[in-house]
């Protein structure tokens, strides 16, 4: 098992472990104490692990369906990796600020969130990355309903206001995504591989006009999760004063550095090389 799987499956772990009974506090602060230790390791070994290599260091993938072929695979460049640690530094510091007094849910929810943004940041198939950050998202609703800042009514309505932008802002960037897989995936197979679809935009490149149609739609998703103006009605209310510290710590790793390390790893894989050939 590669060690970036083990990084994404043990706050899951630790979720599942808490929810059957173990203890909560000792379980998550473990969990994230581990987490950071393999994470740092990774650090350190990722110059030696990508020297000659043109991919992703530290890779491993598991083929869930052949056709379209998804796969859960992992692999860390060198975005990917210090977003990690960023994720696993707050992530333990998030756990660690939780007092004894609070429910395990917010152990629970914690670790959800970690491990989403985790494999958000680690996968290498469009599928996984999109279906980690969603993970990451679910929480977000019931926590602020529950145990959010503020009168109950108000409370809701902030989570029903963030429920209604951050699931339209997911299914646009669905949308784009799809558009972007069936676009460049070469043949009659579709692939969710984020390596093999850069190998056929460079060989297929799309017009600009159409790159332009799909980073549009892009544009769109991300700036609705990252609070991009005019689409940031729901952030203030979510993050300033409804949500719990320590999620809102470890969520906000997941909303707001997931989308643009995406867009920044998209713009590599995928325009960089259409607008060349295009040229």
């Amino acid at each position: 098992m590669s060690p970036l799987e083990i990084v994404i499956l043990l706050p899951l772990l630790a979720a599942l472990a808490i929810w059957l009974g173990a203890p909560a506090r000792a379980t998550s602060v473990g969990a994230a104490v581990l987490n950071l230790l393999i994470v740092l390791g990774l650090v350190f070994s990722f110059k030696s692990a990508s020297a000659g290599k043109a991919g992703f260091a530290f890779e491993s993938a598991r083929i869930v369906l052949d056709n379209p072929a998804i796969t859960f695979g992992v692999g860390a460049d060198g975005v990917a990796l210090i977003l990690t640690l960023l994720a696993a530094l707050v992530t333990f510091a998030a756990v660690w600020q939780i007092g004894d007094d609070k429910p395990g849910i917010y152990h629970i929810a914690s670790l959800l969130i970690a491990a989403g943004a985790l494999g958000a940041f680690l996968s290498t198939d469009v599928f996984f990355i999109y279906a980690f950050h969603e993970l990451a998202l679910i929480p977000t609703f019931l926590m602020i309903g529950l145990y959010g800042h503020g009168e109950p009514e108000y409370r809701k309505s902030v989570a029903w206001k963030t429920t209604i932008y951050l699931g339209a802002g997911s299914l646009v960037l669905l949308a784009g995504l799809v558009w972007l897989v069936l676009e460049f995936s070469g043949g009659g197979k579709l692939t969710f591989d984020l390596q093999a679809l850069r190998a056929q935009a460079a060989l297929t490149p799309l017009p600009v006009e159409k790159q332009a149609q799909i980073f549009f739609v892009l544009l769109l998703g991300f700036g609705t999760l990252v609070s991009l103006f005019p689409l940031h009605s729901w952030a203030a209310p979510a993050l300033m004063t409804s949500w719990p510290t320590p999620l809102s710590c470890t969520w906000a790793t997941s909303s707001s550095a997931w989308p643009q390390a995406q867009r920044s790893r998209c713009a590599e894989r995928f325009s960089s090389c259409s607008l060349t050939a295009s040229a």
